[in-house]
Protein backbone atom coordinates (compact mmCIF):
# COMPACT_ATOMS: atom_id res chain seq x y z
CA UNK A 1 0.00 0.00 0.00
CA UNK A 2 1.25 3.04 -0.55
CA UNK A 3 2.01 6.37 1.58
CA UNK A 4 -0.52 8.50 1.93
CA UNK A 5 0.20 11.91 0.30
CA UNK A 6 1.34 14.55 2.97
CA UNK A 7 3.04 17.43 2.19
CA UNK A 8 4.90 19.82 4.54
CA UNK A 9 5.51 23.68 3.42
CA UNK A 10 7.67 25.78 5.08
CA UNK A 11 9.99 28.78 4.79
CA UNK A 12 10.09 32.60 6.18
CA UNK A 13 7.07 34.48 7.48
CA UNK A 14 5.70 36.10 4.61
CA UNK A 15 7.13 33.24 1.78
CA UNK A 16 4.22 32.37 0.84
CA UNK A 17 3.61 28.92 2.98
CA UNK A 18 0.47 29.33 3.93
CA UNK A 19 -1.06 30.73 0.80
CA UNK A 20 0.45 27.83 -1.44
CA UNK A 21 -0.04 24.97 1.32
CA UNK A 22 -4.06 26.04 1.05
CA UNK A 23 -3.72 26.18 -2.98
CA UNK A 24 -2.49 22.76 -3.06
CA UNK A 25 -4.77 21.23 -0.54
CA UNK A 26 -7.77 22.60 -2.46
CA UNK A 27 -6.72 21.55 -5.79
CA UNK A 28 -6.24 18.16 -4.26
CA UNK A 29 -9.13 18.18 -2.00
CA UNK A 30 -7.20 17.32 0.87
CA UNK A 31 -6.88 18.06 4.37
CA UNK A 32 -4.87 21.73 5.14
CA UNK A 33 -3.35 22.71 8.12
CA UNK A 34 -1.26 25.89 9.14
CA UNK A 35 1.34 25.74 12.28
CA UNK A 36 0.33 28.67 13.85
CA UNK A 37 -3.06 27.48 14.77
CA UNK A 38 -1.69 24.96 16.82
CA UNK A 39 1.59 27.29 17.62
CA UNK A 40 -0.49 30.22 19.51
CA UNK A 41 -3.24 30.40 21.52
CA UNK A 42 -6.14 32.15 20.24
CA UNK A 43 -5.96 35.19 21.76
CA UNK A 44 -7.16 39.29 20.97
CA UNK A 45 -4.50 40.52 20.28
CA UNK A 46 -3.64 37.50 18.04
CA UNK A 47 -0.11 36.03 18.30
CA UNK A 48 0.77 36.93 21.60
CA UNK A 49 0.53 33.67 23.94
CA UNK A 50 2.48 30.56 22.59
CA UNK A 51 0.56 27.30 23.45
CA UNK A 52 3.12 25.44 25.15
CA UNK A 53 4.93 22.93 23.54
CA UNK A 54 3.42 19.58 24.13
CA UNK A 55 0.23 20.53 24.03
CA UNK A 56 0.42 22.35 20.43
CA UNK A 57 2.47 19.22 19.36
CA UNK A 58 -0.82 16.83 21.03
CA UNK A 59 -3.54 18.72 18.90
CA UNK A 60 -1.43 19.01 15.64
CA UNK A 61 -0.92 14.91 16.11
CA UNK A 62 -4.50 14.72 16.49
CA UNK A 63 -5.93 16.37 13.60
CA UNK A 64 -3.32 15.15 11.24
CA UNK A 65 -3.51 11.93 12.56
CA UNK A 66 -7.06 11.58 11.46
CA UNK A 67 -6.98 13.15 8.36
CA UNK A 68 -5.54 10.46 5.78
CA UNK A 69 -3.94 13.07 2.79
CA UNK A 70 -3.37 16.52 3.99
CA UNK A 71 -1.08 19.66 3.30
CA UNK A 72 0.79 21.38 6.62
CA UNK A 73 2.32 25.31 6.28
CA UNK A 74 4.99 26.63 8.16
CA UNK A 75 7.60 25.82 10.85
CA UNK A 76 7.13 23.38 13.35
CA UNK A 77 11.14 22.84 14.04
CA UNK A 78 11.61 21.74 17.36
CA UNK A 79 7.52 20.69 18.51
CA UNK A 80 6.38 19.24 15.43
CA UNK A 81 9.10 16.61 14.73
CA UNK A 82 6.75 13.84 15.19
CA UNK A 83 5.50 13.89 11.84
CA UNK A 84 8.91 14.34 9.52
CA UNK A 85 8.79 10.68 8.75
CA UNK A 86 4.90 10.80 7.53
CA UNK A 87 5.93 13.75 4.76
CA UNK A 88 5.80 12.59 1.25
CA UNK A 89 7.12 15.99 -0.26
CA UNK A 90 8.86 18.88 1.47
CA UNK A 91 8.37 22.22 0.08
CA UNK A 92 10.93 24.98 1.24
CA UNK A 93 9.94 28.54 -0.26
CA UNK A 94 12.12 31.25 -0.47
CA UNK A 95 11.91 34.57 -1.74
CA UNK A 96 14.04 37.91 -1.88
CA UNK A 97 14.49 39.00 1.76
CA UNK A 98 13.00 42.80 0.88
CA UNK A 99 10.15 41.68 -1.30
CA UNK A 100 9.05 38.94 2.02
CA UNK A 101 9.38 42.32 4.02
CA UNK A 102 6.63 44.40 1.68
CA UNK A 103 4.71 41.37 1.81
CA UNK A 104 4.27 40.96 5.81
CA UNK A 105 3.99 44.61 6.12
CA UNK A 106 1.34 45.19 3.02
CA UNK A 107 -0.87 42.10 5.28
CA UNK A 108 -0.37 43.34 8.47
CA UNK A 109 -2.02 46.74 7.19
CA UNK A 110 -4.67 44.66 5.23
CA UNK A 111 -5.36 42.15 8.36
CA UNK A 112 -5.05 45.06 11.23
CA UNK A 113 -5.47 48.28 9.76
CA UNK A 114 -4.68 51.16 12.18
CA UNK A 115 -4.25 49.04 15.11
CA UNK A 116 -0.47 48.41 14.02
CA UNK A 117 0.47 52.06 12.86
CA UNK A 118 2.07 54.03 15.26
CA UNK A 119 -0.88 54.79 18.16
CA UNK A 120 -2.78 51.34 17.60
CA UNK A 121 -2.87 48.63 20.07
CA UNK A 122 -0.60 45.99 18.09
CA UNK A 123 1.88 48.71 16.71
CA UNK A 124 4.85 47.71 19.15
CA UNK A 125 3.69 43.97 18.95
CA UNK A 126 3.99 44.19 15.06
CA UNK A 127 7.33 45.82 15.33
CA UNK A 128 8.72 43.21 17.22
CA UNK A 129 7.16 40.62 14.65
CA UNK A 130 8.75 42.67 11.77
CA UNK A 131 11.81 42.76 13.48
CA UNK A 132 12.11 39.20 13.91
CA UNK A 133 10.81 38.41 10.25
CA UNK A 134 13.71 40.68 9.00
CA UNK A 135 16.57 38.65 10.86
CA UNK A 136 15.61 35.32 9.04
CA UNK A 137 18.14 35.39 6.43
CA UNK A 138 20.95 36.21 8.96
CA UNK A 139 20.25 34.82 11.74
CA UNK A 140 21.51 31.72 13.89
CA UNK A 141 19.56 28.91 15.50
CA UNK A 142 18.30 31.16 18.28
CA UNK A 143 15.10 32.18 15.52
CA UNK A 144 13.40 30.33 12.90
CA UNK A 145 16.14 31.03 10.30
CA UNK A 146 17.37 30.09 7.15
CA UNK A 147 20.67 28.34 8.94
CA UNK A 148 18.02 26.73 11.00
CA UNK A 149 15.77 25.73 8.10
CA UNK A 150 19.05 24.41 6.21
CA UNK A 151 20.24 22.51 8.73
CA UNK A 152 16.64 21.02 9.35
CA UNK A 153 16.02 20.26 5.69
CA UNK A 154 19.28 17.80 6.11
CA UNK A 155 18.15 15.38 8.31
CA UNK A 156 14.55 15.39 5.76
CA UNK A 157 13.99 11.67 4.88
CA UNK A 158 11.63 12.41 2.16
CA UNK A 159 12.34 14.10 -1.29
CA UNK A 160 12.53 18.12 -1.06
CA UNK A 161 11.61 20.52 -3.07
CA UNK A 162 13.31 23.93 -3.56
CA UNK A 163 11.10 26.84 -4.55
CA UNK A 164 13.81 30.29 -4.78
CA UNK A 165 12.07 32.50 -6.66
CA UNK A 166 8.72 34.78 -6.49
CA UNK A 167 5.95 33.53 -8.97
CA UNK A 168 2.20 33.52 -7.95
CA UNK A 169 0.62 30.52 -5.95
CA UNK A 170 -0.47 28.68 -8.80
CA UNK A 171 2.51 28.37 -10.83
CA UNK A 172 4.12 27.26 -7.44
CA UNK A 173 1.33 24.91 -7.09
CA UNK A 174 1.78 23.00 -10.60
CA UNK A 175 5.75 23.61 -9.87
CA UNK A 176 4.59 20.96 -6.33
CA UNK A 177 2.09 18.33 -8.56
CA UNK A 178 4.19 18.02 -11.14
CA UNK A 179 6.68 16.75 -8.54
CA UNK A 180 4.31 14.46 -6.96
CA UNK A 181 3.43 13.37 -10.70
CA UNK A 182 -0.50 15.01 -9.40
CA UNK A 183 -0.88 17.75 -11.95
Amino acid sequence: MAQPMRIHIFGASGSGATTLGRAIAERLDVHFFDSDDYFWEPTEPPFTVQRPRDERSALLLRDVNGAGEWVLSGSMIGWGDALVSEFTLAVYLRIDPELRIQRLLARERERYGARVEVGGDMHEQNQRFIGWARRYDTAGFEQRSQMLHEFWMKSLPCKLLRIEYDAPSNEWADVVLDALGRR
